[in-house]
C-alpha cells in the first residue's frame, strides 16, 4: 500500500509551471525571431525579456497580445502500439506597458508564460500515472528602469506568481462497480520573485543585453486531493477528501543577447539562456490530517541551455519580416522522463511579420514550431517505459501603441 500511495502522488511536476515543457509567448516579435530578444529592446515586452533597455527606448508605450498554442503528444508502446493524447489546446496572453519620466521609466507586465493542458484518456495504459492536467498561470511584474547614460540603462521589477492546476488520474484499486479507484488534485500556488537587466549601446548598429529572472517559491497551501471508487476496505488509506501542502523552488533564468543592425534594412539578433532547473531536485507532498499519505518524489533535474538566432527584414517602409531557429535543452535526466510531461531536446523555427497600421499603431503576427526529439526512456520510480514524441504549434497576434 506504501508503493500505492508514494506514486499516486509522484506524478505531479506540473506544480512547477514550467518543468521542461517551457513555451516562450511574452512577445510576438520576439516570437517571430526564435525567442531572441535580450539585446534588443525596441518594445514594451522589454518589461519581461529586460527591463533595463526600457529607459533608453524613445517613446512610452502599450502592447498586448495573445498566443493559440497546441501540443501534440504520442506514446509509442512496447505493448499496445501508438496511442495519441487528445488535443488539448491554450491561449497564454500578455499585457505589457510602459511611461517615460526623464530618466526613469515605470512600467507593468501582466502575463502566463506558463500554461498547458493534456489529456491521454481514461483507460490507456498509463492511467495510473496520468489522465488529465490543466494548468494556468498569471505573472504580475511591476517595474522601474533608469538611464545611467545615452548608451546604458538599468532596471528591475518585483515579480507575483499565482498559479492554478487540475491533475486527474486513476488509483490501483478496484471498487464494488469499477475496475479502479480515481484521485483528483486541485490546488493553488502562490510565490514571489524579481526581474533585473542590463542594456548597451554598443554604437549606432549593436545593442547588447544582459537579464536575469530569479528563482520562484510556490507555496501551495491547502491543495484538496479527492478520491473516488475507492472500495470500502481500504477508506482508511484512500479518504474521500484531504488536504495537502507543497513547496516548488521555480528556476532562475541567466540570459544574455546581442543585436546588430547591418542597415536599414536588417536586423539579426542572438540570445543565449540559461536555465538553473538543478533547484528543482525533489517534490514533496505533506497532508497535515493523514500522514500516511506524505510522499517524497525526485525529480533530479539539471540546468538547461537554449541558443536562440533570430532576423528581421524590413520590405516596405510599414512591413516587416521576421524568422528565426533555436534549440532548448531539456533538464529531464533519462530515469525521469513521464507522460504527464514528456519532454526532450527540442528544435524551435519561428516567422513572423509586423505592419505599421499608423505612425503610433502597429500589429505582429508569429508562428511556432517546436519539434522535441523522440525519447525513449524507463522512469526509475514508476517502472513505465516507452518512446515519446512531441510537438508544439503557436500562432500569435499582438498589437503596440506608442505614445
Amino acid at each position: 500500500m506504501r508503493k500505492i500511495l508514494f506514486t499516486l502522488f509522484s506524478f505531479l511536476p506540473l506544480f512547477s509551471l514550467a518543468g521542461g515543457f517551457q513555451i516562450n509567448t511574452q512577445g510576438e516579435k520576439a516570437n517571430g525571431m526564435g525567442g531572441s530578444a535580450t539585446g534588443i529592446g525596441k518594445d514594451a515586452s522589454s518589461v519581461y525579456f529586460n527591463p533595463g533597455s526600457l529607459s533608453l527606448q524613445e517613446k512610452s508605450c502599450i502592447m498586448g497580445g495573445f498566443n493559440f498554442v497546441s501540443p501534440r503528444a504520442s506514446f509509442l508502446s512496447p505493448i499496445n502500439g501508438n496511442v495519441d493524447a487528445e488535443k488539448v489546446n491554450f491561449t497564454p496572453f500578455y499585457l505589457y506597458g510602459f511611461y517615460k519620466i526623464n530618466r526613469f521609466t515605470i512600467g507593468l507586465g501582466v502575463n502566463n508564460p506558463y500554461g498547458m493542458g493534456s489529456s491521454w484518456g481514461d483507460d490507456w495504459e498509463g492511467k495510473y500515472i496520468i489522465q488529465e492536467i490543466k494548468l494556468n498561470t498569471f505573472y504580475i511584474q511591476p517595474t522601474v528602469s533608469y538611464k545611467i547614460t545615452d548608451r546604458i540603462g538599468v532596471g528591475a521589477g518585483f515579480v507575483y506568481a499565482t498559479g492554478h492546476a487540475f491533475v486527474r488520474k486513476a488509483v490501483p484499486v478496484t471498487g464494488v462497480s469499477t475496475p479502479y479507484g480515481e484521485a483528483e488534485l486541485d490546488g493553488n500556488g502562490h510565490g514571489f520573485g524579481f526581474n533585473a537587466g542590463l542594456f548597451f549601446k554598443l554604437s549606432e548598429q549593436a545593442t547588447a543585453g544582459l537579464s536575469y529572472r530569479s528563482r520562484v517559491k510556490l507555496n501551495v497551501k491547502d491543495g484538496d486531493a479527492t478520491f473516488s471508487g475507492i472500495p470500502s476496505s481500504l477508506s482508511s488509506e484512500f479518504p474521500a477528501s484531504a488536504g495537502f501542502n507543497t513547496e516548488i523552488n521555480l528556476p532562475s533564468t541567466l540570459s544574455v543577447g546581442l543585436a546588430y543592425q547591418f542597415n536599414d534594412k536588417l536586423m539579426v539578433a542572438l540570445d543565449f539562456n540559461l536555465t538553473g532547473w538543478a533547484v528543482y531536485d525533489s517534490l514533496n507532498f505533506e497532508f497535515p490530517d493523514h500522514p500516511d499519505l506524505d510522499s517524497r518524489s525526485g525529480r533530479n533535474y539539471k540546468n538547461a541551455i537554449a541558443a536562440r538566432l533570430g532576423g528581421q527584414y524590413k520590405i516596405t517602409k510599414k512591413l516587416d519580416f521576421r524568422a528565426g531557429i533555436a534549440f532548448d535543452e531539456s533538464p529531464v535526466r533519462d530515469g525521469y522522463l513521464s507522460p504527464e510531461l514528456p519532454d526532450a531536446n527540442k528544435s524551435i523555427l519561428t516567422f513572423g511579420a509586423g505592419y505599421q497600421i499608423t505612425e503610433s499603431l502597429s500589429a505582429d503576427l508569429s508562428f511556432m514550431l517546436e519539434n522535441f526529439a523522440e525519447r525513449k526512456d524507463v522512469n526509475y520510480e514508476t517502472n513505465f517505459s516507452g518512446k515519446y514524441k512531441s510537438t508544439v504549434t503557436v500562432f500569435g497576434i499582438g498589437v503596440n501603441y506608442v505614445f
